[in-house]
Order: C-alpha cells, then structure tokens, then sequence
C-alpha cells in the first residue's frame, strides 16, 4: 500500500517578539510591526524594555476644602525665591479663579493653604519668573513677590501696583510762556500704569510763582498729582495735593504753595519752594500724574512667553486678550522689566477672524506665532531681533525691535498650552495631531514647515476634543494629556521609513489612562499635575499605583460614631480595610484645654490623636505675638524648629489660623515666639482652642461587616501602633463635635494592558500547530501578570472590540483565558529566566498575544517565542 507523504512540509517554524516599542493604533492590527503593540496602556520604556508607568499620590484637595465643590486646577507654579537672604521653595495654584499658595509643614507632614484676595480666569494661566518676583497672566495681571520689610509674601496687580514701572514721557518742559526748545520725547507710555512723569525745568524769575503744561495737557480731575523739587542742597522736596481741595499743593508742614488746573494739565508752583536748577538750563523738578485711567489692554491676555535676542529671555510677550485677538504686546527690552509694556510694542497678525493661539521657540532664533486653523491666511508668523541706536536729546540709547514675517497658511494651533520642545524638536498640537516646527533644508528660503510626529496614536488621539488638552516635557518625553489619558511621545525613539527626509521622523508612542491631568509642572526632577476637581497629585516613579481620597460626612450618612467603634455604610466597603490610612477633616474634633495662671496660659497637650510636639506654656506678649518659654528637657525635646501648629477658634469654622513657632535655644531654655496671624489666643480663663488634625495619619484595624451591612471599624495609631480606646471617655466625639467628616486613602493598582499584532503565521495554505510558548520576563520585577494568546478566534471586528474594551474598562472575563493562563508569572533569580508551555494547538493561521498586570508591581516582558509545526497542504483555508 503506498501513501503520499509530504515530509518537508513537517517542519519546525518559529515567531519571536522582543525589543518591544510603543504602540501603533493608527495601522490594522495585521499591519502592526511585530516589535509594536496593536493596543497598550499605562507601560513606557525605561533601561530598554517596556515597563509599568510611576503611579501618582494625590497631594492636597481643594474639593474638600470648599465643600466638595469641583475646582480645576489651571495653574502649579513652584520655584525658588530669595526671601532676605534665604532661599526658599514656594508652591502657586491656580484653583478656580482663586491664587492659593500651598504651604507644606514638613514637621508635622501635611499642606495648608494661603488664599490671597486676587483673581484670575477659570481658565489656564501662566507664569514667569524675574527679577525675584512671580508674574502670573491668565485674564489678570499679577505680580506674586517678598516683602523685604518684614518677609512676608504678598500678590497684588501689575495695573498701577506699587511696584509697576511709571515712565518719563517727556523731558526738558520749561515754564509757560518760556523758550521751550529743550523738550523731548523720553519713554512710552507704559500701558499698566494710569501714572507718567513729566521732568520740568526751572528758572529764576521775580515772580511770585511759575507755571508748567503737562505733556498730555490734561489731568485727571481730583487725581493725585506728586511733585519733586530739587533743591540747591541736592535734596529733592516734595508737595502733592494731599487736602481734600484736590487743586491745591501743599508741603510737609501743610503749606499752600501751588494749585493745580485739571482740565488743561497746568502745574502752577510758588517760588519761593525753590525753582532755581542747580545748573542752568537742566531739569530739576519731576511731577508724577495721571492723565486718564489705564486700560486692562495687558491685564485680559491670557498666554505669553519669554523671548529676546541672541537666545535672551528677557521680554516678555503676551497675547490672548479676546478684544484683541490677532494682537501681542511685549514688554521693555530694558533690565528685563515685566511691569513696563510700552504702548508702541505692539504688532498684529493677519486679520481679527483668526486668533492668536500660541508662542513657540525656534531654534534658529525666531519666535513662531501660531494662530488658529485657517483656510484664507498664514497660520503662523515669525519675529526676529534686531538693534539700533537712537538719539534721544543728548542722549543714546539702544532699542530692540522684532520685525515680523508671515509663514504659510498650514497648520493652525489649538492653544499655548499643549507646546513643548523636545529635544530640540519645537512640537505643537493641531486640531490634526502633533507636529513639529522644522527649518527648510534650503536655510536661504527662511522657512518652516510642519512635520507629522503622531503617526502611530493619531486615530486615536483626533478622536479628542483636543482644544482643553495640556503637555509638558519630562525627562525626554513629551506628554500629552486630555481627557484623562496621555499619549506619550519618547525622543530617544524616533521612527523613519526609506522614503523619510531627516525632519519627517515619528516617535514611538505609549498611552496612559487614568490621569486626569489639566495643567503640569516639572520642578527638581519631579513631575506635578493638577485635575478638574481640585486635586494637586505628583508622579512617583517607584510607586506602581494611584493614590487618592475618599471622604465621609456623618451629615451625609457615611459614618456614625459609638464607643471607640466607627460605622460606614455599604459604599465604603470596597475602600474601608485593615490598615486604610484614615484621617479626620474636622476642626474641632480634639480641644487645647488652658488656663491662665500668672501670666501664663498652659496647654493640655496629651490627647493621643494629637501629634506630640506640644506646647505647654504661652506668655502673651502682644495680640499677635505670643512667647513661650520652657526650662523642662522633655518639654524641649518635643519642640522643631519651624513647627507649624494649626488652630481654629472654637465656634468659628472659617477661623483658622497658623501658628508658627520661631525657636531659640539659650542654655537648657528654648524661647518660642509664635505667630499668631489672625490673633485667636486671647486672654480668659478656661478657653477652649481646637486643633485642625487633618494632618495626623490614623490607621483602620479590626473590619467587620454588621447587620445591616454596614462596615464596623476602629483606629489605630499608626500601621503598628496601639488601638485608639477613649474616644468616648475622656473625650467624647459627640461632645466637641456637630458632625463627623474624614478622608480614605484609596491606592489603586496601574493596571497595565499589552495586545500584540495579529501575526499571520505563513503558508496559510498549509495546516499548522502550535507546539510551545516561551516568555521571558524580566526578573527585578515581581508583578503578578496574565498572559494568553488567541488563535482561531482572531478577527479584524473581534479585536477591534477587545481593544475598545481594554482602552475603557477592562472585564475579568476579557482576560479569563483558556489556551493559557499563567498566574504570579515572576522569577526569583538574579538572571533572565523563560517559562516554556507546552501547547497542542490545531490549524491555526493567526496568532495574537496579551499581557495583563493589575497589582501595584512593576513589571515588564522581555520576549515572546512561539514554536509551531507545518503540516500538510490544506484543502480549504481556515
């Protein structure tokens, strides 16, 4: 009998997958390169092999500050800022439309909160650091600076602050009716002040008085008018219209000696103040006035950036005031001076139908104005610098000027909030994706165009209403946030096919779910990021889960007290377990109980919720201003250096006030000065001041679900600590308190997700079996990861509906495997290990891999192998 036998075709074939890039969701999973994922989340390379994303803690809440009520975040602003000598960290929010300065007492391990009475637009703003002052644009102008007097922080308006620059607009104006050859223009107006100086020249007369016209030639009725006279001494005297009669001038001793016409800008002085220059034919008297209100022409932009010549960054451009939409001012190119916006540093661009959206640095020095999409005009404009000298009376001076150029008509930018210049690469975000802003080859031509970069998450990413969308640029990656995903574009990985110039690179690209990002900040190598709701959170890159709030009010039916045992409904099961962290968020929950005693008020200090650096003594010495002074060892020991103490006056929630304690130590005694800001210890007997004790970290022990299915828990303090008993006895809850409020600590895992292509296995005339599968995953890494493979099943709909379900919310029984599973898939041995499953797999074709990750490890997947034998010829294709 004889048989056909193909023996060639029972041949042993092999598919490997390794070096894994990022993902490609724009190319049919068939299509995908095997080194790609057909669909990702929350992985990014790192030393070479795709890892778990740094998983974030959420640092402070302004929701729970303001009652729950959603505030974006639009602006964290964190630098360095000399305060007389010291340099010192500071941390700006933006919350809302409110400033808030974030202040950490790093003793005691918990934020509070300096609101300040200025305001900006419920929309992103931005920040420049100068001159040891922080100026904030975002629908006002604000300037955020110290107080060299006393150290103090303080924010107030540019528009006519105290520190706004007021220009010399004109120079040489001699007296009426005198030889006026000398006068000459000096500075522009500056559009933030509604003030200007005038420097008028003196003569000797016989006359009773002397008589000057402003330059504007007229003043503002009942506005204040200051007058400097330089005296033969060289000493300057000084008289205004201080009195209620606005057009009369008076000096220090409140003698009449000049009045004031409003309504046609004259000055009239006595001379017998002294008039007479000390040199002849020179100015030597200076009159600050106001000629008309200031405009908020500056104040209502809302974007900017800091650009100069020859790589400086010493003008300030601002843009974005929506009366103005195709206009942007810029600051003096003098000493690098942000309160100073001449009227005449001002261009427009294209016509008002097209607004300015966004400023970006080029490398050839330029800087690009990018204004939004259109079809009839440039969508992009450029400013060079330039210099000249100029001749002002016997003065020279140097002036800066931007000359400005038009581009093409391209791509238009989405806002100035999504720029970000990646090594080098200047990257802007378009209503069509991500480009980069590239020099023509033939440099003669002076032109820039726009280059894909987004080639491999566009589907994906222009599926967004990308107008509110935010990035930065962090460790070599640009980062791209909306709709609480990230794409993310890694420079070091740059993509090129054969027909590609060198400016027509893609980069790799990871996406991240769960970030709920609406503004960034990098700041000393670490990355910030504010949400929708309130929260200020920060990425750690050696935690592998999120980490926010939960919070429970007894007004609401979350929580009950009884004993020493707390009740919280149904809702918190999934939250409330041994060792959650637990804090109580109310003011009044434990007293400060003193008493006043010689001069003294002493402190019981020994509640064992409150954190133990006490105060045990105050001697007042002013409303504000209180010392303390303590002679017993022990006492000393609890006291720190800069300890920051919280108190609120009993019956007066919003009465919070920080007590900072200011220690000096002499011999075995320690003086205490403490700052008591809105004077809340006061003089009594027996009072009661109560701790804000949000700070201090309690933990839940001894969970239980009772009857009506509620969960029952008490505290401890601290993961090892002592369980918390006299909560009812000496210190009754329901005797200090109208109502409970307190926040969870809720970690949740990064859950990582890996598709890899659809690969088609060859010979598809021919049948196939799979035999084995190896997996090789790194070994310093100890997540827990589920691996499986689809085969007969893999469709072109099937996997585009797995990859929609894995993109949202992905289900166990996605994951529930049959070919494979492999459960706690990690080695414990210093060396790349591989685990090989034995596979008896039939007719297959087509083969698609997945990884799965939802502990709080990190862990990441080195190779893929799977070995498969060809079989006879087909007689259909399967």
């Amino acid at each position: 009998m004889r048989f056909e036998t193909d023996i060639n075709a029972k041949k042993k074939h092999s598919i490997e997958l390794e070096n894994f890039l990022g993902v490609d969701m724009s190319s049919s999973p068939l299509n995908v390169s095997k080194k790609r994922a057909s669909f990702s989340k929350n992985l990014i390379s790192k030393d070479g092999v795709n890892q778990k994303r740094p998983g974030w803690k959420e640092l402070f809440d302004f929701g729970s500050i303001y009652g729950g009520y959603a505030h974006k975040i639009n602006g964290i602003f964190k630098f360095i800022i000399n305060n007389r000598g010291t340099n010192e960290e500071v941390t700006i929010i933006h919350c809302g439309r409110q400033i808030i300065q974030l202040i950490h007492d790093e003793v005691n391990g918990f934020y509070y909160q300096k609101t300040f009475d200025k305001y900006l637009l419920d929309q992103p703003s931005q920040a420049f650091f100068s001159n040891n002052k922080l100026y904030i644009i975002g629908g006002n102008f604000l300037e955020f600076g110290v107080n060299e007097a006393n150290g103090e922080y303080y924010l107030s308006s540019v528009k006519d602050g105290d520190n706004t620059y007021i220009p010399t607009t004109t120079i040489g104006i001699a007296p009426d009716g005198s030889e006026d050859a000398t006068r000459a223009k000096l500075d522009d107006i500056n559009l933030l002040t509604s003030s200007r100086k005038n420097r008028l020249r003196g003569i000797e007369t016989t006359e009773d008085s002397l008589t000057w016209t402003v330059d504007n030639g007229s003043i503002l009725t009942n506005s204040s008018v200051k007058v400097e006279i330089l005296q033969q001494d060289a000493t300057y005297k000084e008289i205004g219209n201080t009195k209620t009669d606005k057009t009369k001038l008076y000096d220090s001793q409140d003698n009449e000696v000049g009045s004031i016409d409003f309504t046609n800008g004259q000055i009239t002085i006595n001379t017998s103040v002294g008039l007479e220059p000390i040199v002849e034919n020179e100015d030597n008297i200076i009159v600050t006035y106001i000629p008309y209100q200031a405009s908020d022409i500056i104040s209502n932009c809302s974007f900017g950036i800091r650009f100069g010549i020859n790589g400086l960054s010493d003008t300030l451009f601002l843009s974005g005031n929506p009366d103005y939409p195709n206009q942007d001012f810029y600051s003096s190119t003098e000493n690098e001076d942000f309160t100073y916006f001449p009227e005449y540093n001002s261009d427009y661009f294209g016509t008002i139908t097209s607004k300015i959206k966004a400023f970006l640095r080029v490398n050839d020095g330029t800087l690009a104005i990018m204004k939004e999409q259109s079809t009839t005009e440039p969508t992009i404009y450029y400013r060079s610098a330039v210099t000249s000298d100029e001749t002002v009376g016997s003065e020279t001076i140097k002036r800066i000027y931007f000359p400005v150029s038009s581009g093409a008509i391209g791509e238009g930018a989405v806002n100035n909030f999504a720029n970000g210049n990646l090594v080098g690469d200047n990257l802007f975000l378009s209503h069509n994706g991500i480009f980069g802003l590239v020099l023509a080859d033939n440099i003669v031509a002076n032109e820039r165009f726009a280059r894909e970069r987004d080639k491999y998450i566009h589907s994906s990413l222009i599926t967004h209403d990308l107008e509110n969308a935010v990035a930065t640029v962090f460790n070599g990656k640009y980062i791209l946030a909306v709709d609480d995903v990230c794409y993310v574009l890694d420079s070091r990985y740059k993509s090129n096919t054969q027909e590609d110039n060198d400016d027509t690179f893609n980069y790799e690209c990871w996406y991240w779910d769960n970030i709920p990002a609406t503004y960034f900040c990098v700041f000393k190598g670490k990355l910030f990021f504010g949400t929708r709701d309130g929260r200020v959170c920060e990425f750690n890159e050696s935690q592998f889960e999120d980490s926010t709030t939960h919070y429970l009010a007894s007004l609401d039916g979350d929580i009950t007290f009884e004993d020493y045992t707390f009740t919280a409904n149904a809702n918190y099961e999934d939250y409330i377990k041994e060792n959650t962290k637990f804090s109580f968020m109310i003011d009044r929950l434990v007293p400060f109980l003193y008493n006043y005693y010689n001069g003294k008020f002493f402190f019981r200090y020994n509640h064992p919720l409150i954190n133990k650096n006490a105060i045990s003594a105050i001697l007042r010495e002013t409303d504000t201003i209180s010392v303390m002074y303590l002679n017993s060892l022990t006492e000393i020991d609890k006291l720190k250096v800069g300890q920051i103490i919280v108190f609120s006056q009993p019956g007066n929630p919003d009465g919070i006030a920080s007590l900072i304690l200011n220690i000096n130590k002499t011999g075995n005694n320690r003086e205490v000065y403490i700052t008591d800001p809105l004077g809340m210890i006061r003089g009594g007997s027996q009072q009661n001041i109560y701790e804000i004790i949000n700070f201090k970290p309690l933990y839940v022990t001894n969970v239980s679900e009772n009857e009506d299915e509620g969960i029952d828990f008490q505290l401890k303090d601290g993961i090892d600590g002592d369980i918390i008993e006299d909560f009812g006895t000496t210190y009754t809850l329901s005797g200090n308190v109208s109502y409970l409020s307190a926040e969870l600590t809720i970690k949740k895992p990064v859950e990582s997700v890996w598709f890899s292509p659809v690969l088609d296995l060859g010979l598809n005339d021919y049948s196939k079996n799979l035999d084995s599968l190896t997996v090789v995953l790194d070994p310093n890494m100890h997540g827990n990861v589920n691996f499986g493979y689809e085969t007969k099943k893999v469709t072109l709909d099937l996997v585009a509906k797995q990859i929609q379900s894995a993109g949202t919310n992905t289900s166990s029984e996605f994951f529930d495997f049959e070919d494979i599973d492999f459960n706690n898939f990690t080695f414990n041995t210093a060396f790349a290990s591989s685990y090989t499953k034995k596979l008896r797999e039939r007719n297959i074709n087509y083969i698609m891999f997945k990884a799965h990750s939802t502990d709080n490890k990190n862990s990441a997947l080195q190779s893929i192998k799977v070995v498969y034998t060809v079989y006879k010829k087909n007689r259909g294709v399967r």
